[in-house]
């Protein structure tokens, strides 16, 4: 609660010659109003998630792709080296006068 209570705003009117009046009323316009900026919140929360969930979705999309490129490159990466081994034991093998034979 804040100021002072009914009676005492009363008491003080009388004393310094004022007259006190009491109007009621609901804060209804506060409460809409304030409805209105949580709404607004929370449909700017929304969309955040929105945007958020779909860029989440595109880099799970992206890393599928990288890892399926990678898994790529491995392969090529182990049949060089497959190849690289059989040109090597050929080159040791010649080199040492012997024949070879495929």
């Amino acid at each position: 609660m804040v100021g002072l209570t009914e009676p005492q705003a009363r008491e003080k009117g009388q004393k310094e010659g004022f007259d006190v009046s009491v109007a009621k009323t609901t804060f209804k316009a506060n409460t809409k109003a304030t409805n209105v900026e949580r709404k607004k919140k929370l449909e700017e929360v929304m969309m955040n998630i929105e945007k958020a969930t779909n860029e989440v979705n595109n880099l799970r999309g992206a890393s599928i792709l990288f890892q399926s490129e990678l898994k790529e490159e491995k392969l090529i990466l182990n049949n060089l080296k497959e190849n690289i081994w059989h040109v090597t034991t050929f080159l040791q093998y010649n080199l040492k006068g012997n024949c070879y034979i495929f």
